[in-house]
C-alpha cells in the first residue's frame, strides 16, 4: 500500500490489527507488517513516482504480491480460467494505446523494486498482481 505517511499507517495497522513489525523501514521508507502468514508493505507515496503514468493515481492499494509452486503453471492456470471465463482476463485497455504503454512503464519501473516481482497483471480496477515462484529460504 502507497500512503502518505507511512509510519503512520504503520502503526494503525499494528495498533489495531495486531500485526507485527517484520522489517523496520529502511531508507525506502517501506515498512513490512505480518500476520504470520501474510507479508503486509506499506510504502511512501510520491507524485513524482508517477509522473509517466498520469496524475490519476493516488495513495491506494497498489499492488497484491504472491509466491506460486510454479510460473508455468501459473501462467497456464491463468490461461486456462480466462478461456473459461473471458471476463476474468487482465484489464487491456484500447482506447489509449500509448498511454497505456507509458503507464505500464512507469508502473514495472516501480514493481521492480517489490520483491514479488517476476510477473504481474492488473485487474479491472487497476490494482496490479505481481507473482513469483516459491523461493525456500536455506537453513544452513
Amino acid at each position: 500500500m502507497r500512503v502518505l505517511d507511512p509510519a503512520a499507517i504503520a502503526k494503525f495497522y499494528q495498533d489495531v490489527f495486531e500485526l507485527q513489525l517484520v522489517k523496520e523501514a529502511g531508507e525506502d521508507g517501506v515498512y513490512h507488517l505480518s500476520d504470520g502468514v501474510l507479508t503486509f508493505e506499506i510504502m511512501p507515496w510520491r507524485v513524482t513516482d508517477f509522473a509517466e503514468a498520469g496524475i490519476v493515481e493516488r495513495p491506494a492499494l497498489d499492488h497484491v504480491g504472491f509466491e506460486v509452486e510454479s510460473i508455468d503453471a501459473y501462467k497456464h492456470d491463468l490461461e486456462a480460467l480466462i478461456a473459461e471465463y473471458p471476463e476474468a482476463a487482465p484489464w487491456v485497455d484500447k482506447r489509449d494505446e500509448q498511454r497505456l504503454r507509458d503507464e505500464r512503464a512507469a508502473r514495472s519501473k516501480l514493481l521492480a523494486t517489490c520483491e514479488y516481482h517476476e510477473t504481474h497483471l492488473w485487474d479491472h480496477e487497476g490494482v496490479f498482481f505481481d507473482v513469483r515462484e516459491y523461493q525456500p529460504t536455506s537453513t544452513s
